[in-house]
């Protein structure tokens, strides 16, 4: 059998698109893998795929911008994508204080440049829909 994650980005686009169309009130949240043309990009690329874990969709859809624009041209009326350093930065000071204190975390800019390498996507096909995320 074979999971969403290892699915071609056409195979997915079909999806996303049939069940956009079939559900008048579609709503989807995905954690994307983006920027895979910098250093750190190349390398985890590279270190995915050597573990057998390809990308298939990073250098067709490789910003969060390019994974808004997907979704709206897959029949999603409104669409938004941040990258999780946006994210990050978004959550309440206290928090983020908190996070940076654990032990795992002792090189924050290793932290922030591993953020930037993903992004979570917003999208949805409901028209009256009032607070939409972001």
């Amino acid at each position: 059998t074979q999971s969403t994650w290892d699915l071609e980005p056409s195979q997915s686009d079909v999806l996303l698109q049939c069940l956009a169309s079939t559900f008048s009130s579609t709503v989807f949240l995905a954690y994307e893998s983006i920027c895979p043309f910098d250093q750190f990009g190349k390398l985890m690329v590279k270190n995915l795929q050597n573990r057998g874990c390809p990308f298939l969709g990073i250098h067709q859809y490789p910003t969060s911008e390019s994974h808004e624009k997907r979704y709206n041209s897959l029949g999603m009326i409104r669409s938004k994508a941040k990258d999780m350093n946006q994210v990050y930065l978004s959550l309440p000071v206290d928090d983020r204080l908190r996070i940076e204190k654990l032990e795992m975390l002792d090189e924050l800019e290793e932290w922030r440049l591993i953020l930037e390498h993903y992004c979570i996507v917003w999208s949805t096909n409901i028209t009256n829909l009032s607070c939409f995320l972001l």
